[in-house]
């Protein structure tokens, strides 16, 4: 050990750091020397964490080195999101060895079940946890920088592919190509869940890692959403109805604040304008008679404008 420290000059760190930094087949040299030499443990660490960024940027086979590495790829989701993967359940490298057409892709896949007296059978959920390797970025929450980022897709209830991907230093969950959102790490648990279908609190066989989500208001009967599924495009439903009726029945002003009617009435959404017009028939009497007739009069003129157009958008 000590003629190959004498060699390699004073400082080891900064030679074998150096070393790594040129490329990845310098970076294996480098690691070959490293159990000769002696490091701190703040060293090491470094050293360490060179070597997986050498990896990621310079190997044809990120996965299946970081793998033989020993990395935590269970670190990085909770890192980002909050949350691991299931600990139980290790990433396995799927794909040939080698090809000119066939990439290797390192994965977590399982099914996961929710159980809890809410959930009427027991229906399983296909997920599944990947990395985009060419794609690094800053998460400012951790002041650090993300070498790889972590994305996983879950199956909704709708049975189809719902995507939580971190991209720039955000968080998005998206269904498909049909819905797209920024979250915080606070509202994903409670989102992913809605999207699956499962309460708030029930307990996830499978991933019990998930945590909960966020429990209704106090005092409020309204129930989860279902559909769309994520938050904030939560649709009416009679609970909700009955709830702004025992507010307007509550309300000491005189004059009901009608700006949630024509939020709904702008709406591309038929099935939002469709509630639009039940809330308008239920509060009639509640509402002026004016507003009322307005409401009645607009909602007849988007249902030969929208839906009787060829396109459904414009006539």
């Amino acid at each position: 050990m000590k003629v190959i420290t004498e060699a390699m000059g004073e400082s080891v760190f900064d030679k074998l750091m150096r070393l790594i930094a040129t490329d990845y087949e310098h970076a294996k040299q480098a690691m070959d020397l490293v159990d000769f030499v002696e490091l701190s443990p703040e060293e090491d660490e470094q050293i360490n964490q060179a070597y997986v960024s050498a990896i990621v940027m310079g190997s044809d086979s990120p996965g299946r080195d970081l793998k033989e590495f020993g990395y935590d790829f269970h670190q990085v989701f909770i890192d980002v999101y909050g949350f691991p993967p299931p600990m139980d359940k290790e990433f396995t490298v799927w794909g040939a060895q080698s090809g000119p057409n066939i990439k290797e892709v390192l994965s977590l896949r399982t099914t996961v079940y929710g159980e809890a007296p809410d959930v009427a059978q027991r229906v399983g959920h296909d997920v599944e946890f990947e990395f985009w390797w060419d794609m690094q970025s800053y998460d400012y929450d951790l002041e650090q920088e993300i070498l790889m980022e972590p994305w996983f897709r879950f199956e909704t209830m709708h049975g189809k592919d719902g995507y939580v991907v971190f991209e720039k230093g955000v968080i998005r969950i998206d269904e498909d190509e049909e819905y797209s959102e920024e979250i915080s790490k606070e509202q994903l648990p409670s989102a992913v869940r809605s999207a699956m279908g499962l309460p708030w609190d029930a307990d996830i066989s499978g991933w019990p890692e998930l945590p909960k989500g966020q429990p209704p208001a106090e005092g409020s009967d309204i129930e989860a959403p279902v559909d769309p599924p994520f938050e904030g495009k939560r649709t009416l439903n009679r609970n909700f109805l009955f709830e702004v009726i025992n507010d307007v029945l509550s309300e000491e002003e005189e004059e009901f604040d009608t700006s949630m009617i024509d939020e709904l009435l702008k709406s591309d959404d038929e099935g939002f304008i469709d509630q639009a017009a039940d809330l308008v028939d239920t509060l009639e009497g509640i509402i002026p008679d004016k507003k009322f007739e307005q409401y009645t009069y607009l909602y007849y003129l988007i249902v030969q404008v929208y839906r009787k157009s060829p396109t459904g958008k414009e006539g």
